[in-house]
């Protein structure tokens, strides 16, 4: 009788055992289809669930270019390819003095006005980001309703802007990231976050 009972007991120890393993086993969840599209292109980005693709370029394959909506945000992605690491670094550094040069000083359109220039407030001003992950350079900055830089009045602005460059030097790409939060929704920017988690796969 006691060998019984102990065979049991024994044999129920190992049942929940094997249960425990299963249950604290990592579950991998399946890649949703813009996730798939992403990746064939080179980059690992989680997306949310309610992710919709608007535009892409090209309709199939790897993406040239795409445009995402995330609720009311929006992320765009662009991919200029065969460039080399000082290739890229030379393309971020004209990329962001274009972007600068959006906001500096501007000839007043009037004459007779107490200053002969215009200047953009400072809160408008684009700011570095400390990169971190895989991004070779990150600011953020803010947006109109076209996805458009440059505004420095708030009722000419919708969105507040991240904007990452990363480089894949296997496939000699790089990749220019936008996520575009919405200033509507009077919640933390989830853009920053967001492009410091992406990783680039190579070739």
């Amino acid at each position: 009788m006691r060998a019984l009972i102990a065979g049991l007991v024994l044999t129920l120890a190992a049942g929940i055992a094997v249960l425990l393993v299963l249950l604290t086993r990592p579950v991998e969840v399946p890649l949703s289809p813009l996730e798939v599209r992403l990746a064939a292109t080179g980059v690992q980005l989680e997306l949310p669930p309610e992710a919709l693709l608007l535009r892409a370029d090209p309709a199939e394959g790897p993406l040239n270019s795409a445009l995402f909506a995330i609720g009311e945000d929006q992320l765009r992605l662009r991919v200029t390819p065969d460039l080399d690491a000082a290739a890229a670094a030379a393309r971020v550094l004209e990329t962001r003095q274009v972007i600068d040069n959006l906001f500096g000083d501007r000839q007043a359109p009037y004459p007779g006005q107490l200053s002969h220039t215009l200047r953009c407030p400072d809160r408008f001003q684009p700011a570095a980001v400390e990169p971190r992950g895989e991004a070779l350079a990150m600011l953020t900055l803010y947006a109109n309703d076209r996805l458009t830089f440059g505004g420095c009045s708030e009722d000419l602005l919708r969105y507040h802007a991240t904007v990452g460059f990363f480089h894949d030097p296997v496939g000699r790409r790089l990749f220019q990231v936008e996520y575009f939060a919405a200033l509507e929704s009077q919640r933390p920017d989830p853009g920053p976050a967001l492009l410091r988690s992406l990783q680039l796969s190579g070739d």
